[in-house]
């Protein structure tokens, strides 16, 4: 196990990577947050690491855009991605207009942005998975203590890794105004080994 950033520093990680490709679009874009930030548990992660973890997410509703050029929007930002090192994961508008999926090559911080139906445009970023305060925390297997002075100790028994399951893209027909980005990201397909 090895340190990370901790979960505040990912948080303003995230909300930096967020002003700059929010930068990318047109000067009357007005981003406005959609939810709060939110630590949610790493207990599925895609690298296979320790439990404990936490996945620091954003999003913000860009507001003050012509809804008709969300196409030329998203553009300007896969442009932005491209060009500071992101890289495209999933690039869905040519079946549905809608989503754009990447990956930041030094970090691994994932980035969306999306157009519903309704033509809001929102975009997004969740991070790795990372420890709350940047190191593993204690996984507490000391021995436990005899009931009686007669009786031998229990030997501890390492706790027995849960398998980790399959994510899946999200598919054309799920509407993503409903899903939240960490719901979204969640989805992902599996890294390449």
């Amino acid at each position: 196990m090895h340190n990370t950033i901790t979960q505040d520093e990912a948080a303003k990680r995230g909300e930096d990577y967020l002003r700059q490709a929010i930068m990318a679009l047109p000067p009357q874009a007005r981003p406005e947050p959609f939810g709060p930030i939110t630590f949610d548990p790493c207990d599925d992660p895609t690298d296979r690491g320790p439990r404990g973890r936490v996945e620091v997410s954003h999003r913000y509703k860009i507001n003050g855009l012509p809804p008709a050029e969300n196409s030329r929007h998203i553009d300007l930002v896969k442009q932005w991605w491209e060009s500071h090192g992101w890289r495209v994961l999933s690039d869905d508008r040519r079946t549905n207009g809608r989503h754009l999926w990447v990956e930041n090559t030094a970090d691994s911080f994932h980035m969306s942005i999306t157009s519903n139906p309704g033509n809001e445009l929102y975009i997004g970023v969740t991070s790795p998975c990372v420890w709350p305060k940047g190191t593993p925390e204690p996984t507490g297997t000391a021995l436990p203590e005899p009931a009686s002075s007669g009786d031998q100790p229990a030997v501890a028994q390492p706790p027995q890794p849960k398998p980790v399951a399959r994510r899946r893209r999200p598919t054309h027909d799920e509407d993503e105004e409903d899903l939240s980005l960490r719901e979204t990201w969640k989805k992902r397909p599996r890294r390449q080994q």
